[in-house]
């Protein structure tokens, strides 16, 4: 009798194999969805597994149980239903196709994350849905843009900020990929709104000087010092030559940089005749020399009584003598 106890305590040791119910390598991805697997009472995912991992099961039903509870559990891989990091574009849409019932494109895709579809299915649903949820594995189709509420209109000071503003309003400007606009009316659409920021902050390089943008510019350095040769010929790099007048004029209306102002004096004083530093002082002019006054006469003094006083002549001897001494 002992021997057929020991039988006994034999079959009672029979190894247990631990089970996978989702299969090797895979995990479960809905613990708490309900299976119904034949022979067993319903229960959750996680239950079943547990059940594996003690050994519940012989070798042949484990290797059955995956193709049994794989999209109730949600074993496979998660898959991403529009193709490798794509989403669906209509979530709302519904879809339907050969071994799926009608469901929108978000809950496909949530299934997906979630390990309810099988590889080989996944692979083949992009191009199953992409027409109805709008998501391709190769470029996803343009949808018109929603359009963004539209901004309050910005000024624009076409001549930047702080500066005085268009000083020649007829002047015509050219602008790249624009028609030929005068700055009086490019300073209208700046400040009606009608010109993109980005824009604006280009326009003061392009127009600064053609619509005379910088404050006055005194050419010769200090505006009480007026040209010299106002008809003179002038050439600056950079510029056509003009006259000193035209040069002028184009200062006081701002088409000259203050930068470029401030070098102005020494490069056309030889030839417009300005000097920025003071004129050399000349030597006063003498007044004409007055000619000398001549000293007066002295007089002999007139003594008291009538008459003039007697003049004295000197007597040289008598008529017809000479001066001589005694004979002998």
């Amino acid at each position: 009798g002992d021997d057929d106890d020991d039988d006994d305590d034999d079959d009672d040791d029979e190894p247990k194999y631990p089970c996978d119910i989702c299969g090797e390598d895979m995990e479960i991805g809905l613990p708490n969805q309900i299976v119904d697997i034949p022979g067993q009472p319903a229960m959750t995912c996680a239950e079943l597994q547990m059940l594996g991992d003690n050994g519940a099961f012989s070798p042949s039903t484990c290797r059955r149980l995956p193709s049994l509870v794989n999209s109730a559990c949600g074993c496979n891989p998660p898959c991403s239903v529009c193709g490798e990091d794509e989403t669906v574009d209509y979530p709302d849409a519904i879809i339907e196709y050969p071994g799926q019932s009608a469901i929108t494109c978000g809950d496909l895709q949530m299934n997906g994350y979630l390990g309810l579809i099988s590889e080989r299915e996944c692979k083949r649903l992009p191009n199953i849905i992409d027409s109805v949820c709008g998501c391709d594995p190769t470029p996803p189709p343009t949808r018109p843009p929603t359009p963004a509420p539209t901004p309050a209109p910005v000024p624009c000071n076409i001549c930047g900020e702080d500066m005085e503003g268009v000083g020649i309003p007829g002047a015509i400007v050219e602008i790249p990929g624009q028609d030929p606009i005068s700055c009086e009316d490019l300073d209208s659409l700046g400040m009606d709104g009608g010109i993109a920021p980005g824009v604006c902050a280009l326009l003061p390089g392009l127009i600064n000087e053609v619509c005379g943008c910088n404050p006055p510019c005194p050419v010769c350095g200090d505006e009480d010092i007026s040209l010299a040769n106002p008809d003179a010929i002038i050439s600056l790099p950079g510029q056509d030559d003009m006259t000193c007048a035209e040069l002028e004029e184009s200062g006081l209306n701002g088409a000259i940089p203050e930068g470029q102002c401030e070098r102005l004096p020494m490069f056309i004083d030889s030839v417009c005749g300005c000097n920025p530093t003071p004129p050399p002082t000349r030597p006063p002019t003498q007044p004409p020399t007055p000619p000398p006054t001549p000293a007066p006469t002295p007089t002999a003094p007139t003594p008291t009584g009538k008459g003039v006083a007697p003049v004295c002549v000197p007597s040289y001897g008598k008529k017809g003598g000479s001066y001589s001494g005694k004979k002998g």
